[in-house]
């Protein structure tokens, strides 16, 4: 079973009785965009690496995900990812990768579509409302979504919130726990400033935080993504 975080703001208080009414309400207060751009803070860790950045990211709804990451005053690396693409510039090591979509597998170790990595991003539930049907046992409700080899559970506030997303593989000892902390107006867009992440395979665990500073959902123009002549194919 699942469990919940509480913001660091305003507690976000987790609803124990979801009926279809709220269900209802709940996907229809979801964070809604087309175009957005992100600013803010990312730290990663697993065993053997830590690394904190400042991140920019630029995404149009199951488009284009884009994303800039500095480190020490200067760019370390640069995401593009589309629906059927992965791209990444590796200023560090003077190297890039290109490859299918089917890459994010190994990185997250799920087999997610591109609209489904921007609504972890945004506190959105992971798939299409109709995925998802209500569970409950003594003492809480949730809402749990199926979709091909992936479960995804969502604890939900009263607010119409998402508290906690986990993702779940039928398949594989594979887990993600997603909590989403310190709701806020960012450009006119109630989301999550924390999104705090953990990846469970097996006994290996790594971790990441998103904590956004301000959001803007102006037209973006574009999405440079420029590979020096220098740099080596992974």
């Amino acid at each position: 079973m699942m469990t919940f975080a509480a913001c660091k703001g305003r507690k976000q208080t987790a609803n124990r009785n979801i009926d279809q009414a709220f269900k209802n309400a709940f996907f229809e207060n979801e964070t809604t965009y087309n175009h957005v751009s992100l600013k803010g803070k990312l730290n990663v860790s697993s065993k053997d690496f830590s690394q904190s950045a400042s991140i920019n990211v630029r995404m149009i709804k199951d488009s284009v995900l884009w994303m800039s990451l500095g480190m020490l005053g200067f760019e370390g690396a640069r995401v593009l990812i589309t629906k059927d693409s992965f791209k990444m510039i590796d200023r560090i090591n003077s190297r890039y990768i290109a490859r299918s979509s089917s890459y994010i597998r190994s990185l997250i170790g799920f087999d997610v579509q591109l609209i489904e990595i921007q609504n972890l991003m945004m506190g959105n539930a992971v798939f299409d409302s109709s995925k998802y049907e209500i569970k409950s046992n003594d003492s809480l409700s949730w809402l749990q979504g199926n979709k091909d080899e992936i479960v995804n559970q969502l604890t939900v506030s009263e607010e119409f919130h998402t508290i906690q997303s986990v993702l779940i593989s039928m398949v594989r000892s594979q887990k993600a726990v997603i909590d989403y902390k310190d709701y806020a107006d960012l450009g006119g867009l109630i989301m999550p400033k924390t999104v705090d992440a953990a990846f469970i395979s097996g006994i290996e665990k790594s971790t990441g935080e998103i904590s956004y500073t301000s959001a803007d959902t102006s037209k973006i123009s574009g999405f440079p993504f420029n590979v020096p002549d220098s740099f080596k194919k992974n």
